[in-house]
C-alpha cells in the first residue's frame, strides 16, 4: 500500500506506532517513516522493525528474513476480520475464452495469484501474462485497452477507481476472502511480536484514515494455503518459476 494517497496516515500511523513502542520501553527507533526504494535490500535489513508484504512474498528467497507478525482488519471491506479479496476488473461485461491478463505481481495475491485462480475457476485460459508491477499500472493497461482483464486489491480499488473516467474499467466479478497482507519485521529482530502488535493497535487507532479497524496476529502458517493454492493453479503458466514460489 504504498502509494502516494496513503502516505500522510502512514506517515500519521507510524508517529502513534513509534510512540507506544517507546512508551513500552523500546530504544533505538526510527526517527520517521521512509518508503523504501528497493524492496529486497529493504526486507533484508536485519533491523528492520516494520514493514508490509503479500502473504506469498513469504515463500519466496528474498523474504526469507522476515517475521510476519499482524494483518490488517480491513474496516472498509465487506468480508471475514483479518481478510480482504480482489475485484475482477476488463473493459466490458464478458471476456473471450483467452483474455490478455494483467497482474502487478506473480508473489502478489491481490493482484496476481487471485487472478490466475480465478481464471482457472472460471475455464478460461489467457492469451499472455503481462506483469505491471503495481495495481495502478494493470488500471492503466486495462483502460487503454493493452489487456483484457485484471485482479485489483478492493481496499485499493475504492481509491484508484473514482480517480478514472465513468466505465473506463468495471467490475466483473469478486475473488473469495484470503488472509490480509502481513505486517512483517526482522526475523531476528529484538522487539517482540506482543510488543508490536500493541503498538500496531495503537497506531490503527489513532489513524482511522487507513480504514483499518484491528489488526489481528499472523504466522507463515496463516498464508500456507494461499500459496498452495497458487501452485496447484498455475504450475503450467510462464513466469511462475521466475517467482521463485514453494509452497514449503
Amino acid at each position: 500500500y504504498c502509494l502516494a494517497e496513503y502516505l500522510p496516515a502512514q506517515r500519521q500511523f507510524f508517529e502513534h506506532f513509534r510512540a507506544a513502542l517507546a512508551a513500552a520501553g523500546v530504544g533505538g527507533l526510527p526517527r520517521r517513516l521512509a518508503p523504501p526504494a528497493q524492496y529486497k535490500a529493504h526486507w533484508a535489513d536485519p533491523d528492520l522493525l516494520l514493514s508490509q508484504a503479500c502473504g506469498l512474498d513469504l515463500f519466496t528467497v528474498a523474504a526469507a528474513g522476515l517475521r510476519p507478525v499482524a494483518r490488517p482488519v480491513f474496516a472498509d471491506l465487506d468480508c471475514a476480520p483479518g481478510c480482504y479479496f480482489s475485484y475482477i476488473v476488463g473493459r466490458g461485461a464478458s471476456l473471450p475464452a483467452e483474455p490478455r491478463v494483467v497482474v502487478n505481481s506473480f508473489t502478489s495475491h491481490s493482484g496476481g495469484a487471485a487472478l490466475l485462480c480465478w481464471l482457472q475457476q472460471q475455464g478460461l485460459g489467457a492469451a499472455g501474462v503481462v506483469v505491471s508491477g503495481s495495481h495502478r499500472a494493470s488500471l492503466d493497461c486495462i483502460a487503454a485497452g493493452r489487456a483484457d482483464v485484471a485482479a485489483i486489491d478492493a481496499h485499493i480499488w475504492t481509491r484508484l477507481h473514482p480517480r478514472r473516467p465513468a466505465r473506463a474499467v468495471i467490475e466483473l466479478d469478486r475473488t473469495p476472502a484470503a488472509p490480509a497482507p502481513p505486517f512483517v519485521t526482522a526475523a531476528d529482530g529484538d522487539v517482540t511480536d506482543a510488543a508490536l502488535l500493541a503498538a500496531l493497535q495503537a497506531g490503527v487507532k489513532m489513524t482511522p484514515q487507513l480504514d483499518f479497524s484491528a489488526v489481528l496476529p499472523a504466522s507463515r502458517q496463516t498464508y500456507r494455503g494461499m500459496a498452495a493454492r497458487l501452485a496447484g493453479a498455475l504450475a503450467d503458466l510462464p513466469g511462475l518459476q521466475a517467482a521463485g514460489l514453494s509452497a514449503g
